[in-house]
């Protein structure tokens, strides 16, 4: 499904200490409204792969000198559009079991994003994955790294991409036992003075300061390996072209490939065939147009007609086996709001 700025407002949170607060959601649209109640300038729009709820919790913690949101998600979505549209994000993977994408880059646990005020991210979660993300200003994260002792070059910083290397193992292990307790909603057992949004920026502040590089951003076409290469032209493609007839051979031809490396490089890269993923793109548009207040007029016909998938049964099917619902459902909830 896709969630924009439409979706519902901040939520009431749960305080788990003084200065962090907890809450669980069971869907995308809520997974959407923590973190946007969280963080107001966050842009981007998500949209389901696996079937089934989303499932998961958020924490967070807001001081005078950043912000810290961890979210801990099964089921695989994607997301695009700015991570903040005003401050410098970066963010850890602290689980990743099943690598995620970013710009097509795979992430793998331990990896460190960082991701530019109002610049485009374009990311897939797959399966249980646990992320703590900071926002954070240039001048903030200067005085951070001066309180590890540390310098972190401008250049470094002037382009979203994925750092190279890993967090350090041992403070990686300890940071997900604490993250883990947090969703819990436990209490942690560390010494006075200490917490945890200072250790997850420490760690941060010495990857970003340990690596002789950040890497540029990898725009459509430009992945590091051929089935990235292929899978970012197709879903490029197919986004250009959700509202039209899309055939195997399409694909086949945006991607500059054959039919059986298409759907090799889908199954390897995203978990999906080509085919999964065109009828999962339509159905979070039916979804969306659905539940959005400015498509109170229109039926369940017409907006499943518009986004290529005529037959209602099997609308219906595979949209319940999705998100759980019948479409007519969705369209009731959004009349009676």
């Amino acid at each position: 499904m896709t969630i924009d700025a439409a979706m519902p407002g901040r939520p009431q949170l749960l305080p788990v200490s003084d200065d962090w607060h907890r809450h669980g959601f069971e869907s995308l649209e809520e997974h959407w409204s923590r973190l946007k109640g969280l963080r107001p300038d966050l842009g981007w729009t998500s949209r389901q792969l696996s079937a089934g709820a989303i499932r998961g919790s958020v924490i967070a913690c807001r001081t005078p000198r950043y912000a810290v949101t961890c979210t801990a998600s099964s089921g695989s979505f994607e997301m695009r559009g700015p991570a903040s549209t005003d401050n410098l994000v970066l963010s850890i993977a602290l689980e990743s079991p099943v690598t995620g994408l970013q710009w097509m880059h795979p992430i793998e646990t331990g990896m460190v994003g960082v991701y530019q005020p109002g610049e485009a991210v374009d990311a897939v979660n797959r399966s249980a994955m646990s992320f703590a993300v900071i926002d954070i200003s240039h001048e903030q994260l200067d005085r951070e790294a001066e309180r590890e002792g540390v310098s972190i070059e401008t250049r470094r910083l002037n382009r979203s991409g994925v750092v190279p290397g890993r967090v350090a193992e041992a403070t990686l292990g300890q940071l997900r036992q604490l993250v883990g307790l947090r969703h819990q909603g436990e209490r942690l057992p560390l010494p006075p003075g200490v917490t945890l949004q200072a250790m997850i920026v420490a760690a941060t502040v010495r990857q970003l300061a340990g690596v002789q590089q950040v890497e540029q951003r990898i725009a459509y076409g430009l992945p590091q390996s051929v089935y990235f290469r292929i899978v970012a032209r197709a879903r490029a493609w197919i986004e250009a072209h959700l509202d039209a007839p899309i055939a195997i051979d399409d694909l086949v031809e945006a991607a500059i490939t054959s039919r059986r490396t298409l759907h090799r490089a889908f199954v390897e890269v995203l978990g999906e065939t080509p085919q999964s993923y065109v009828l999962k793109m339509r159905l979070n548009r039916i979804r969306q147009d659905l539940a959005s207040p400015a498509e109170a007029e229109r039926t369940v016909t017409t907006v499943s007609h518009q986004w290529g998938i005529p037959e209602l049964g099997r609308l219906a099917a595979r949209y319940r086996q999705q998100f759980g619902e019948l479409p007519r459902e969705t369209l009731a909830r959004r009349r009676a709001a």
